[in-house]
Order: C-alpha cells, then sequence, then structure tokens
C-alpha cells in the first residue's frame, strides 16, 4: 500500500473545506456546472467521487497535473502524455512503474497499452 502523508491528506482536507465554505459542493465544478451525480445524503463525501470521469483523465493525458500527488514531475508528465491513461488503472500502473527499478519499461507498457506493439 502506499500511503499519503499527513500533509497531503491536510492538503486534499483543506481543499475540501474550501470547497464547501464558497457554497459548493465536490460535485460541482467552479461555474457551476454538475460534474456527476451525487449520492444522497453523501454529497460532499470524497469517497463518492467517480473514478471514471473522461474529463480528468483528459487532463492527466494532457499533463495538466500541477501539484497532483504522485505524478506533478516533468518526467512524469511526459510519461502521462506518452501513456494517455483512461482509467484508474492507468494512473496506478504508472505510479508502480515511475521507480528506479521498473522505469524502463515505461515505454513499452504505454505502445501496448495504446496499440503500438
Amino acid at each position: 500500500f502506499d500511503f499519503l502523508g499527513l500533509k497531503t491528506l491536510t492538503a486534499i482536507q483543506n481543499a475540501i473545506d474550501l470547497i464547501i465554505a464558497s457554497g459548493r459542493s465536490l460535485h460541482q465544478s467552479a461555474d457551476g456546472r454538475q460534474l456527476f451525480q451525487p449520492i444522497e445524503n453523501a454529497e460532499n463525501q470524497i469517497n463518492t467521487i467517480p473514478l471514471d470521469d473522461k474529463s480528468t483523465y483528459d487532463l492527466y493525458a494532457s499533463a495538466r497535473t500541477v501539484a497532483v500527488f504522485q505524478v506533478e514531475s516533468s518526467g512524469m508528465m511526459d510519461a502521462l502524455k506518452r501513456m494517455k491513461p483512461t482509467s484508474i488503472e492507468d494512473i496506478v500502473a504508472l505510479v508502480a512503474l515511475y521507480r528506479p527499478g521498473p522505469m524502463d519499461n515505461i515505454a513499452t507498457y504505454c505502445d501496448v497499452k495504446n496499440g503500438a506493439k
């Protein structure tokens, strides 16, 4: 398991608190659009955010990940552009591969994932 550090958990909680304090909920974008259908009585629970949001994966695929835990380095951004993640499993795989031992396999993994091999 890979547990987030206390500072990261605090940053996430602070972000949630700021969103709620602004009068919005976690299912609503800054411009007021509904991002997903909330579960009744669980509107502001982070574990109800869907893991299959295409627009989120589009952001990852274009490497718009500044300040996103574990995917903010320039090397990781390059890998995201190459991989073009479309699922949470893709992100998990890339984070697992982005280590000194398996890092040499990122290009091959991306090629296979995208049908180039």
